[in-house]
């Protein structure tokens, strides 16, 4: 029974991307349409792409935390930098990657860098909650003992930030308006999550 869970919250998953992925490769289409969840671990490519903020416009949002909790694009107006990662529970190198995110948001917080989670694998294709999967990845936060703040995807949250993955775990770098300045593709560990904030935080300067 639970691995039918984790087989169906990935399928709907990948149907939310597939909802909002502009991929033309048929390759890609294939392997999506037949549940072929792929992690960024498994991937060739790790490196990161900077200065996306450019080709977006305002962010606006809204969209309910695992506890309930509306937020919007106010969650990220006071800090510097914002490390939002996008995970899912069916999702091992996710899940491996999270103590490192934890370290991360206690020893960067006084810097202005938080961390903020999106767990793509908690509503149904229509963006309505699952509660059955909101308390597994409740569960699997308690176990990892990290605390910072994890969003249900909304479908404004979708369209501005989850409508390009095919993989995960997936971790974009965000100003205090929300806008994108680093992709991170692939799981990394906390020296490799400080370099990217690091390099960052330098421009800001």
């Amino acid at each position: 029974m639970k691995r039918k869970k984790i087989l169906l919250s990935a399928a709907v998953a990948m149907s939310l991307l597939l909802s909002f992925t502009a991929c033309s490769k048929q390759e890609d289409k294939s392997a999506m349409a037949n549940n072929d969840t792929k992690t960024e671990q498994q991937m060739e490519n790790k490196d990161s792409d900077t200065n996306k903020d450019s080709e977006m416009g305002e962010v606006k949002f809204t969209a309910k935390d695992l506890d309930g909790n509306e937020q919007s694009e106010q969650i990220f107006k006071n800090s510097k930098l914002t490390v939002l990662n996008i995970w899912g529970t069916f999702c091992k190198p996710c899940v491996e990657e999270m103590p490192e995110l934890g370290k991360l948001s206690d020893e960067y917080k006084d810097k202005g860098v938080q961390v903020v989670g999106i767990v793509a694998d908690t509503v149904d294709a229509d963006f309505n909650p699952m509660d059955d999967m909101i308390t597994t990845a409740k569960d699997m936060l308690k176990t990892i003992n990290v605390n910072y703040v994890n969003l249900l995807p909304s479908k404004e949250l979708a369209e501005i930030y989850l409508k390009d993955i095919q993989a995960f775990p997936k971790t974009l770098i965000l100003d205090s308006e929300g806008k994108i300045l680093r992709e991170i593709s692939g799981s990394r560990n906390l020296e490799g999550f400080q370099k990217e904030v690091d390099e960052e935080l330098a421009k800001l300067q």
